[in-house]
């Protein structure tokens, strides 16, 4: 009796946390947009199960936030729901409190996968060889020197595509190395196409056999070596994407790159 009273008490001044369950939550504020004409009616399986997942959590961490939004499903339009649930989310202390600690343990994540990279980094170099395909049909062969703890990718392996890397926890991505046919190597378009993802070019350089293109981008390291031998043209990339690990970039570049340099096509 006495919780059935809270409840009622809640719901009168609109905190409304007692009857709305993450699911009715979601529900509503679907039933919301898609009155918006933003939305085809309720989400997807997938996004309603994200939508009810991060609610548990909010509910978990802060029960005030999660009232807070549960009131928010009250207002009449998607526009000032969505204001409302921002409001809430943005200005709740426990869920500062819990992003923040979340951040930082990712960063001292990204530090020790940062340290563990550069054991890496030390490893001797192997030879890896094998055969692959042109986009047009075209048998070749290559050589490739990785350094010790790069395995390949089996689910990307094709005649056309051939990937290795290192899973280090920790880091956002990679190392990665990806081998595939280029159908026309353009040493200027491909300049110009890194200009336009925002890429900062650290080195370009055209070589006898090809060309190397060397950029960075917020936390990512990327170096491409673009090989020609007769009528077939290969390009290497190997990259890493971790801000912690990018900080060291004058120390990951040059390995990246070292690795794409080794490559023989024949």
């Amino acid at each position: 009796m006495l919780n059935r009273m809270v409840c009622v008490m809640l719901f009168a001044v609109s905190v409304a946390g007692c009857t709305k369950t993450p699911e009715k939550i979601c529900d509503r504020f679907a039933e919301l947009e898609a009155k918006s004409g933003k939305a085809g009616g309720k989400p997807a399986q997938e996004e309603r199960a994200k939508c009810v997942q991060d609610l548990a959590k909010m509910k978990e961490t802060s029960p005030e936030a999660y009232n807070c939004v549960a009131g928010c499903v009250d207002q009449a339009t998607h526009e000032s729901a969505a204001g409302c649930t921002f409001a809430c989310v943005l200005t709740d202390p426990k869920l500062n409190e819990a992003e923040k600690k979340q951040e930082d343990a990712l960063k001292d994540a990204s530090a020790a996968g940062s340290k563990e990279l550069e054991k890496v980094v030390g490893q001797p170099v192997k030879p890896i060889k094998g055969k692959m395909m042109t986009f047009d049909d075209k048998p070749f062969s290559f050589s490739l020197s990785l350094a010790e703890g790069f395995t390949e990718d089996a689910s990307m392996a094709t005649d056309t595509i051939r990937s290795w890397d290192v899973k280090i926890p920790g880091l956002l991505t990679g190392p990665n190395v990806t081998l595939m046919p280029t159908l026309a190597p353009d040493f200027e378009r491909d300049v110009k196409q890194a200009a336009e993802l925002k890429e900062t070019v650290i080195k370009k350089e055209k070589t006898d056999k090809g060309h190397v293109l060397i950029t960075e981008n917020k936390g990512m390291l990327k170096a491409e070596v673009v090989v020609t031998a007769g009528a077939r043209a290969v390009s290497c990339k190997a990259s890493l994407y971790d801000e912690t690990a990018a900080q060291q970039k004058d120390k990951f570049l040059p390995w990246l790159e070292k690795m794409c340099r080794s490559l023989v096509v024949e």
